[in-house]
């Protein structure tokens, strides 16, 4: 499968606050749990640049973002440059009844912090699955 098949991953960039922090956990431990051929993990940051590499993978190809908050900078920036938004998780929503948890801090998540990522890589990946190759996209 070419580079521009597989399911773009892409966590936003919140490392500013924790649930960004649970974001970018969960997609890299997703990236980690798929095969090579299934998913690509994607860096926000190129794409918010404009990197003309970066961008041209996102073009009609399905996506799955994991926003950490309602700003949903990484959704809205897929979006922007085309990318097909398959699924879309929102830490903030996902997570909503566990707000008085302790999860860790922008300085690291603590067990229970990984724990939770860990529950929202399973969802990333089991959609990766459910989407098959290409996304879905024949």
């Amino acid at each position: 499968m070419a580079d521009w098949d597989r399911i773009k991953l892409i966590a936003c960039g919140g490392q500013d606050k924790v649930n960004g922090l649970i974001a970018h956990e969960a997609i890299v431990q997703a990236g980690a749990e798929l095969a090579e051929n299934q998913a690509e993990v994607m860096c926000l940051a190129r794409i918010v640049v404009g990197n003309i590499e970066a961008i041209a993978k996102l073009d009609g190809v399905a996506c799955i973002t994991v926003d950490g908050c309602a700003r949903k900078c990484a959704s809205k920036n897929v979006e922007i440059y085309g990318g097909d938004i398959r699924r879309q998780i929102v830490i903030a929503d996902t997570l909503v009844t566990l707000e008085s948890e302790d999860v860790g801090s922008i300085a690291g998540l603590n067990q229970r912090g990984l724990s939770l990522a860990g529950i929202v890589a399973q969802d990333v990946a089991a959609a990766v699955k459910e989407l098959g190759p290409k996304g879905g996209n024949v």
